[in-house]
C-alpha cells in the first residue's frame, strides 16, 4: 500500500491588527507635500504640515499600550479611501457671498465633501466685523493673521496622533473670528456634509473670540449629498477634525455637536481642554437622541491667560 501526502491550498491571511493600529496608509510625507504642492501654499505652511507629519508618525494612537479605552479601529477598512486635496474657498465678507443667513443664527458655513453650498452672515454679525471664511479665503485675505493662528499648532496636543493627523493633512478648514465685546445670542452653525464613498476628509476648524466676547457655535455633521458610487471598500469613508479655540480673557464660548450620519464611531469622542492658570475648566455633557449623538460643552477665558480647546473626532461610514 502506498501512502500519498497531500497538501492544503491555504490563502494569504490579513494580518490581525491592533484595535488601536490605524485602518489607512495614506497619510504619508508624499500626500503633505502634494497638498502644499498642489493647493500653491507658502513654504511656512508646507514646513507646518511636514512637522506635523513627523510627529504623526512617531506617535501611538493610544499612549497606554495595554488598555485602549476609546478606540477600536478593526472594523474600519479604508485602505481604499483617497484624500481630498483641493477643496473649495470661500468667505462669508465678500460681496458675492453665496447665502442669506437663515433666521435664529448669526452666521452660517455649509460644506459638502470638497465644496461649499452656501455661507453668510447676519446683518448683526457682519457689522460688529465677525469674520467667517474657510482657510484657503483667510490664507489670501489675512496671510499674517493665520499663519500666526496656524504655525506650530499651538491649539492642539502635540501627544495626540490624531491632532497631528489633522494638522498635517487638513484640506479644508473653516475659521470665525469675533472681535472684542462683541455678543450674540443666535449661534453660528458650522454644517459639514461627509460620507462619500472611498473618499477622506480631514479638517481643522478655528476660533477666536476677543476679550468679553460671547457667542454660540453648533456643528451638525450629516451625511453626504453626492450620489452614491461603486467603493472599492465597500462605501466606507473618512471623516476627521479639530476644532481649535482661542479665548482672549473673559470670552465664553458655548459648543454643541450633533452628529446624522448612518455612521459607526471609531475613535475617541470629542473632548475639551482649557488649561489656564486661573480660569475655570469646561463644563460638558454628552447625550444621545434619534438624530445621533449630541455633545455640548461651555469655556470661559481666563483673565491675563489664553484659553484653548481642541477635539479629534475620527468617523469611519458606510453607506
Amino acid at each position: 500500500m502506498t501512502l500519498a501526502r497531500t497538501t492544503r491550498a491555504t490563502t494569504a491571511r490579513m494580518p490581525r491588527r491592533a484595535p488601536a493600529d490605524l485602518p489607512f496608509d495614506f497619510a504619508d510625507r508624499g500626500l503633505a507635500e502634494a497638498l502644499a504642492t498642489e493647493r500653491d501654499e507658502p513654504a511656512w505652511l508646507r514646513d507646518e504640515r511636514l512637522a506635523a507629519f513627523g510627529a504623526f508618525e512617531s506617535l501611538p494612537v493610544e499612549s497606554n499600550q495595554l488598555y485602549t479605552p476609546y478606540i477600536d479601529l478593526r472594523a474600519a477598512d479604508l485602505f481604499a479611501v483617497r484624500p481630498f486635496i483641493r477643496t473649495a474657498s470661500a468667505s462669508a465678507s465678500s460681496p458675492d457671498a453665496l447665502a442669506a443667513v437663515p433666521a435664529g443664527t448669526s452666521g452660517l458655513i455649509e460644506l459638502d465633501e470638497d465644496g461649499v453650498s452656501s455661507i453668510g452672515l447676519s446683518e448683526a454679525a457682519r457689522a460688529r466685523g465677525v469674520v467667517l471664511e474657510t482657510f484657503g479665503a483667510a490664507l489670501t485675505r489675512d496671510a499674517a493673521g493665520f499663519r500666526a493662528e496656524l504655525e506650530g499648532g499651538a491649539l492642539l496636543l502635540a501627544s495626540d496622533k490624531l491632532a497631528m493627523l489633522t494638522r498635517a493633512f487638513w484640506s479644508q478648514g473653516v475659521r470665525l473670528i469675533v472681535p472684542d465685546g462683541v455678543s450674540l445670542d443666535e449661534p453660528f452653525v458650522l454644517r459639514w456634509a461627509a460620507g462619500a464613498p472611498d473618499r477622506a476628509l480631514l479638517t481643522r476648524t478655528f476660533v477666536r473670540l476677543g476679550k468679553g466676547a460671547k457667542v454660540a457655535l453648533v456643528e451638525d455633521l450629516g451625511p453626504s449629498r453626492r450620489p452614491a458610487a461603486a467603493s472599492a471598500s465597500g462605501g466606507q469613508s473618512l471623516f476627521a477634525g479639530t476644532l481649535e479655540i482661542d479665548l482672549a480673557a473673559d470670552a465664553e464660548l458655548r459648543v454643541a455637536s450633533i452628529r446624522r450620519r448612518s455612521c459607526c464611531n471609531i475613535a475617541r469622542p470629542p473632548s475639551a481642554r482649557v488649561p489656564t492658570s486661573t480660569g475655570p475648566s469646561p463644563s460638558s455633557a454628552v447625550g444621545s437622541s434619534e438624530a445621533g449623538s449630541t455633545i455640548g460643552s461651555r469655556a470661559i477665558g481666563a483673565r491675563s491667560s489664553r484659553s484653548r480647546s481642541s477635539s479629534a473626532p475620527m468617523s469611519s461610514c458606510s453607506t
